[in-house]
């Protein structure tokens, strides 16, 4: 599964982000670059409730080598990281972060 939600970024449009988000997104190097490729390589989806999904792009998926060209300069950040998404505002509410390595 490729591109979760893929069909919303056909053209690059900006993502609504609250405030807070954006101040914690600086803080911790995440910009709208990375959010973007996230949102448009996720091969992760769960269901987190109230109408969100949370969307990861799998280690799987970062070891070949068109995804690794893809990330490039965020392949240490992109697998500590999960979107929580809303379905219902198609929006990020919040971006989670781990400190996993990528085997």
């Amino acid at each position: 599964m490729r591109g979760i939600i893929s069909h919303l970024f056909s053209k690059r449009l900006s993502i609504d982000v609250s405030i807070p988000l954006r101040n914690r997104q600086n803080e911790r190097g995440i910009n709208s670059e990375l959010l973007s490729l996230v949102l448009e390589h996720a091969d992760i989806c769960r269901d987190a409730g109230a109408g969100c999904v949370a969307l990861q792009v799998s280690q799987a998926a970062l070891k070949q080598s068109e995804i690794r060209r893809i990330f490039r300069k965020y392949i240490d950040k992109v697998c500590n990281i999960t979107i929580i998404w809303s379905e219902l505002s198609a929006s990020v509410v919040t971006v989670v972060h781990s400190n996993k390595k990528l085997n």
